[in-house]
């Protein structure tokens, strides 16, 4: 009977992870939409302060006589330049928070898929009934024991 139970434990806790890795996508797939969202508002705001800032000066400029001049043409330039800096910035941010938002995304799923690993060892445990863990049930883990071989040490060497 408390082979059923580590059993049943064992299935609930898989079954638990894969509903969180689920959540963790979903809420990293909402972060960056409302990144998105942000980073154009961000933008559109930037137009709005330019072109306000672009009237004032033109205004002001032709007060003085001078809505033709150089100088005033070199003001809006030097609004129209600015403005493209600010939204080069706003769009390289955005893709970092993204590149963020994506590396986060796979720890959370090395985690969950870690957390079942561990699940499952603890399922073969069960059916080992102690300390060799699931070198015992039935002989179905028996290739799984022992010592590993030296070149299984390496990850992706």
């Amino acid at each position: 009977m408390p082979q059923v139970a580590l059993v049943i434990g064992a299935v609930v806790a898989v079954a638990g992870v894969a509903v969180q890795v689920q959540a963790q996508k979903k809420a990293a797939k909402a972060q960056k939409k409302r990144a998105g969202v942000q980073r154009r508002e961000s933008i559109r705001r930037s137009i709005r302060q330019t072109q306000r800032q672009r009237a004032q000066a033109l205004a002001a400029a032709e007060i003085r006589g001078a809505g033709d001049s150089s100088g005033a043409f070199g003001g809006v330039g030097s609004l129209s330049s600015q403005l493209g800096q600010d939204i080069g910035f706003t769009s390289q941010i955005g893709e970092i928070n993204n590149d963020i938002s994506r590396f986060n995304s796979r720890a959370a799923l090395g985690s969950g898929i870690s957390s079942i690993g561990g699940s499952i060892a603890s399922f073969g445990g069960a059916f080992g009934g102690g300390t060799t863990g699931g070198a015992n049930a039935g002989g179905f883990f028996s290739g799984f024991s022992g010592s590993p071989s030296p070149s299984s040490n390496r990850i992706g060497i």
